[in-house]
């Protein structure tokens, strides 16, 4: 994940992850750039806005929300 200025202060995380209902997965961070993530367990609601799959964070320090879109290729 990156700011849309490109890779400045750009986030990866990797693990395992679990679908809560139709409106939340938890992602279950076992590897990250930034240490305070790891083993952390991150919560997104997850939603379709007509093909494209949105994962969004709850607000962060000063209501900063990130929305992350998933989009098929060719769709």
């Amino acid at each position: 994940l990156a700011r849309a200025d490109g890779f400045a202060d750009a986030l990866r995380y990797s693990g395992g992850w679990e679908l809560r209902g139709d409106e939340e997965v938890v992602h279950h961070v076992s590897v990250a750039t930034r240490d305070s993530f790891v083993g952390r367990d991150l919560v997104r609601s997850v939603s379709w806005e007509g093909s494209d799959l949105v994962l969004t964070t709850p607000p962060a320090r000063g209501g900063v929300v990130n929305v992350l879109r998933w989009r098929r290729e060719g769709a």
